[in-house]
């Protein structure tokens, strides 16, 4: 009797940890794609970079932070210690892009990043608590025989999950002002390469040294708020606090970026990096 006991615990302790796997990888997974597609949604026909440069890559990080996000929810006997473990493991791995392109790098950049890590890892950590609760509930409430098999309960928490991790996503989408200024880019690039010479340039590409025999084919581009990036320092009209970048990579190799600010449509161009 006893030992068909430990079975059935055993045998709960693993159903919960599988299913907290499968519902950590489905948030994972929407996370990631409205976080991805919605910046594509509401700006058809730019060129936007891919995640990470490549979809594989971006969609396997997706699920494997799932995995140790749902397992971390769900491993431990005690619910709460459950969910602060699952939270406190899901903020770990979203760092793991930042070390993957630090760890190799300068000491300066490494230090940063350190810096960065541990100046945001608590309000990551909070910030994924509720999805914790939700996936950590939502299992013990599938695990519960007591609980009528369409219940509120169960149905709802999970939907709430989904819902959460949709919006979690969707504040990935670019302000206003940076969505107008991908446009204005756009028909910026497309002017300077139907451009004969370069006094006919538009303005603010004259600056760019090469545009006229790199600045050609395909691109992509991708925004940034560190202005300080950009070749031979920053514009003296240019606020900290109210510009942005539009970087512009060329298939050739060839980069540039536009300094905007504000909700202004004009820009200052330089080579980038």
């Amino acid at each position: 009797m006893q030992e068909l006991k430990e079975n059935n615990t055993e045998a709960s302790k693993k159903n919960r940890r599988i299913a907290g796997i499968i519902f950590g990888v489905w948030l994972s997974l929407i996370y990631s794609i409205v976080s991805h597609q919605i910046n594509h949604i509401y700006m058809p026909g730019i060129p936007l970079q891919n995640p990470n440069e490549n979809l594989a890559t971006y969609y396997f990080l997706a699920v494997l932070v799932g995995v140790v996000f749902g397992l971390g929810s769900t491993w431990p006997e005690n619910r709460w210690a459950g969910i602060f473990l699952g939270s406190a493991l899901g903020g770990l791995m979203e760092f793991i892009d930042l070390w993957g392109n630090t760890i190799f790098s300068t000491a300066a950049r490494t230090i940063g990043s350190l810096f960065f890590t541990v100046l945001t890892f608590l309000p990551v950590v909070v910030l994924l608590l509720p999805l914790s609760i939700i996936i950590r509930f939502s299992v013990d409430s599938l695990g519960n025989r007591q609980e009528k098999r369409f219940s509120i309960r169960r149905i709802g928490l999970p939907l709430l999950g989904t819902v959460s991790a949709i919006i979690l996503g969707s504040f990935a989408l670019y302000p206003a002002e940076a969505r107008n200024a991908f446009y204005s880019t756009q028909e910026l690039i497309s002017t300077g390469q139907k451009s004969s010479s370069q006094s006919t340039l538009p303005f603010s590409l004259k600056s760019v040294e090469g545009f006229m025999e790199q600045g050609k084919g395909s691109y992509f581009m991708e925004y940034s708020d560190d202005i300080s990036q950009l070749t031979g320092g920053v514009p003296t009209t240019a606020s900290a606090l109210r510009s942005f970048l539009i970087m512009v990579h060329f298939d050739n190799g060839f980069s540039l970026a536009c300094v905007y600010t504000g909700t202004s449509n004009s820009s200052t161009c330089s080579n980038f990096p």
